[in-house]
């Protein structure tokens, strides 16, 4: 999609965010051009970008591309960290879950929240288990941060994103579900909602 798109179909939420915690976000922009995915085309014009590329069974480039977006996300946490926390939507949303996974499955002794704090994953699926590599880490890992789930019970991917919900730790992961699909919601009691949920997120992560 790319951050310039996100950015946009953010700004209600992250204003909401702004006004009540002082939050700034800083956006990772995908490195891989990509088509347009269904709705945006007709909003937002062409380049369309991802983080990486999948597909059954991964192929080395699907791989390399993994790999890639972790590093893109560590450099930005070198350059502009500390951040208190991580927000991806749709592909965004996964890469982010896969990212907390990998890097607790590649660095056990490090504590769950040496880079985030808590994460907010809108209409994101859970990640899938490479058969060649363990970029993707499978069902057996658990994020351990405290994390927010928003997801369109109209979206196809509504399964999906109720797999990565309970991928993370039942006492700390909040789900909020919405009649919509596979969108960022911007209508405001909904937008309210939302920031309300993330705020206390934010609260009991930072303060606690």
């Amino acid at each position: 999609m790319g951050s310039k798109i996100l950015r946009h179909q953010l700004q209600p939420l992250s204003l909401a965010l702004k006004k009540e915690i002082g939050s700034e976000m800083v956006y990772a922009h995908g490195e891989l051009e990509t088509t347009a995915s269904p709705g945006i085309g007709e909003v937002y014009e062409a380049p369309y970008y991802s983080f990486f590329s999948w597909s059954d069974p991964p192929s080395p480039d699907d791989l390399a591309s993994v790999s890639s977006a972790y590093q893109l996300l560590y450099d930005l946490i070198e350059e502009e960290g500390p951040f208190d926390g991580i927000l991806g939507f749709s592909q965004g949303a996964t890469l982010a879950a896969a990212f907390l996974l990998h890097h607790a499955k590649k660095n056990p002794l490090d504590l769950p929240f040496v880079h985030f704090k808590y994460a907010i994953f809108i209409a994101g699926g859970a990640p899938r288990r490479s058969n060649t590599e363990d970029l993707l880490p499978g069902y057996d890992k658990i994020v351990r941060i405290p994390t927010v789930h928003i997801v369109g019970k109209q979206d196809e991917a509504y399964p999906d994103a109720l797999d990565l919900y309970q991928l993370c730790h039942a006492e700390t992961a909040t789900l909020l579900t919405y009649d919509v699909g596979h969108i960022i919601p911007r209508a405001p009691n909904i937008v309210a909602e939302m920031a309300k949920a993330i705020c206390q997120l934010h609260h009991r992560a930072v303060f606690a």
